[in-house]
C-alpha cells in the first residue's frame, strides 16, 4: 500500500477561495438586479399615454397589466366583470373601502389627467373616484 500526503498548496486554496467569492458576488449580483428589477416603482406617464387595467392577471397583491401594477389584487373576483372574466369586487367594511390602487409620479402643477373608471351600479351603494397627493402639496 502506498500513502501520500494530499495537501494543496497555498496558492490553490487561494485560488479555489477566489473562485468561490467570485461565484457568489455574481450571485449576489444577479439577486439584487432581480430585486431592483421588479420593485413596485410609480409610473410616470408621457403625454398622450393610456393606462388600463381589466383585472385580469394578478402577481401578488397587485393587479398587472404590461408593465403597470394597480394595488388590491387580492380583490379579484369572477362577479360582473366589464371585459375579460374578472373583476375587482370590494368587500363591505365600515368606512371607505377602496378598489384598484394605482401611483403616479412626477405630478406637474397645471397639468390635467383624465381618469374613467367602470363601476358595475348598486343602486344601494355608490362608487367615488378618490385622488391622494403627498408631501407639501398633498390634497385628497
Amino acid at each position: 500500500m502506498i500513502l501520500t500526503r494530499n495537501e494543496k498548496s497555498a496558492q490553490q486554496v487561494r485560488s479555489e477561495r477566489w473562485l468561490v467569492t467570485g461565484l457568489l458576488g455574481v450571485l449576489l449580483l444577479g439577486l439584487g438586479y432581480i430585486l431592483w428589477h421588479y420593485q413596485y416603482r410609480p409610473a410616470r406617464l408621457d403625454p398622450g399615454e393610456l393606462i388600463i387595467c381589466d383585472a385580469e392577471r394578478v402577481r401578488g397583491q397587485h393587479f398587472v397589466d404590461g408593465k403597470q401594477e394597480f394595488d388590491q389584487g387580492q380583490y379579484q373576483s369572477r362577479e360582473k366583470a366589464c371585459s375579460g372574466w374578472f373583476s375587482c369586487r370590494v368587500p363591505e367594511g365600515e368606512g371607505a373601502q377602496y378598489g384598484f390602487g394605482y401611483k403616479l409620479a412626477a405630478f406637474a402643477p397645471g397639468e390635467v389627467y383624465r381618469a374613467r373608471v367602470w363601476r358595475y351600479r348598486n343602486n344601494l351603494n355608490e362608487g367615488k373616484l378618490a385622488v391622494n397627493g403627498s408631501g407639501s402639496h398633498g390634497f385628497y
